[in-house]
C-alpha cells in the first residue's frame, strides 16, 4: 500500500487537474483504456469506495496499491500530461520528487543477486542518465569509467523503457551511489530522464550534470555543471572521476573500486595505470589493505609489473601513517 503524505497527494492533484473530479483530458472510456494498457481494471468496485468519478477512483487507486504500481502509473500519467502540453517544469520537478520518495524504502533491490545482475561487485555504482538517441556515447563513457573501477548503469542502453524494463531501472536507481546526467537537447522533455534525476535528488546522492547544450534546470539548477562540449568520452570520464572524488562520502566506494580493478588486472599496463588514481586514497580499512597485498602477491599482472608492488607498499605505509580524519 502506497504511503503518500498529504502534501504529496496535493501535488498529484494539482499536476493532473483532479480538483473537479476530472483527470487531465480523459473521458470515462479513455481513462479505462489508459489503465487497460497496464492490465489494471480501474472500473473495479474496489476503486469506487469513495465515489465513482475519475479523480476519486484515482485517489483510491493511489491509496490501496503498492508503491511500485503507483510509481508506474504516476510516470505514465506524467508522460501523457507532457504530450498534452503540460505540466510546467516546476510541476514536473515536484512530481518527480513524489516519485522518488515512493522508492526510499529500497524494496526495488532485495538480494545480493539483484545487485550483481546490474553492477560489477566491489565497484562504485554510477547511474548514467541520458537520451536513448545517444546510447553509443553513453556506452563509450561507461567503458572508460570501468577502467577506474566505476560500474555504470546505462539506462535505455539496449531498448526503450517498458513495464518489463522498468524494474531493472528502479533497481539501479535505488542502489546507485551517484548519478551523471548527459544534458543534451531534448533531455528535459523526457519524463524518464527527469524521473531519474528526481530519484537521485530525493535520495540525496551526488549528481554530476554534464552540459552538452542544455544547462542544469529545476532542482538540479543549483549544481555546477561541467562542460562536455567537444570532449571525448575519455576526457569526460576522467573529469567526472575527479569530481566524484570531491564527495567525501564516496571515497570508500571509489577506493574499493580501484582495488577491485587491481585484483582483476589482466595486464601490466592496467596495473600501472591504476597507481595514479590510487594516489587519491587517504584512508583504507584493514580489509582493503589485505586485498591490496593479496593482489600484489597472487595476481602476476600486478606482482610482475615493474615497480607496482613497491608503490603499493608505499601507498599503504602513507595511509597508515596519516589516516584521514
Amino acid at each position: 500500500m502506497a504511503d503518500l503524505k498529504f502534501q504529496e497527494k496535493r501535488i498529484i492533484e494539482e499536476v493532473f487537474g483532479m480538483s473537479s473530479g476530472y483527470v487531465l483530458d480523459f473521458s470515462d472510456r479513455t481513462f479505462s483504456e489508459f489503465f487497460d494498457d497496464f492490465q489494471i481494471n480501474i472500473d473495479d468496485p474496489k476503486y469506487n469506495t469513495n465515489g465513482g468519478s475519475k479523480a476519486n477512483r484515482l485517489r483510491t487507486f493511489f491509496t490501496i496499491e503498492p508503491d511500485g504500481v503507483v510509481r508506474q502509473i504516476l510516470c505514465a500519467l506524467l508522460d501523457y500530461a507532457q504530450i498534452l502540453g503540460g505540466p510546467t517544469p516546476e510541476d514536473i520537478n515536484r512530481l518527480n520528487t513524489v516519485v522518488g520518495n515512493l522508492g526510499t524504502s529500497g524494496h526495488a533491490v532485495t538480494t545480493g543477486q539483484d545487485l550483481s545482475d546490474i553492477w560489477k561487485p566491489g565497484h562504485l555504482r554510477l547511474f548514467l542518465s541520458h537520451l536513448a538517441a545517444h546510447k553509443i556515447e553513453a556506452s563509450e563513457f561507461k567503458s572508460r569509467m570501468l577502467a577506474y573501477g566505476v560500474s555504470c548503469f546505462v539506462a535505455h542502453e539496449d531498448i526503450e523503457p517498458t513495464s518489463l524494463w522498468q524494474p531493472e531501472i528502479e533497481k539501479a536507481l535505488f542502489s546507485m551511489h551517484s548519478l551523471v546526467a548527459l544534458l543534451r537537447e531534448g533531455f528535459r522533455a523526457s519524463s524518464w530522464t527527469d524521473q531519474e534525476l528526481g530519484v537521485a535528488f530525493g535520495r540525496q546522492v551526488p549528481i554530476v550534470p554534464i552540459r552538452l547544450g542544455v544547462d542544469p534546470y529545476g532542482l538540479i539548477g543549483k549544481y555546477q555543471a561541467m562542460s562536455g562540449a567537444n570532449k571525448t568520452p575519455e576526457a569526460l570520464a576522467d573529469e567526472v572521476y575527479s569530481i566524484l572524488w570531491e564527495h567525501k562520502d564516496l571515497h570508500t566506494n571509489l577506493a574499493e573500486g580501484l582495488i577491485s580493478r587491481l585484483e582483476t588486472s589482466d595486464s601490466w599496463s592496467v596495473s600501472k595505470f591504476l597507481l595514479t588514481p590510487m594516489q587519491r586514497i587517504t584512508d583504507l580499512t584493514p580489509d582493503l589493505i589485505s586485498r591490496i597485498r593479496a593482489a600484489a602477491e597472487n595476481n602476476r599482472q600486478v606482482r610482475d609489473a615493474f615497480g607496482v608492488p613497491d608503490k603499493l607498499d608505499t601507498l599503504i605505509e602513507r595511509v597508515v601513517a596519516s589516516p584521514a580524519s
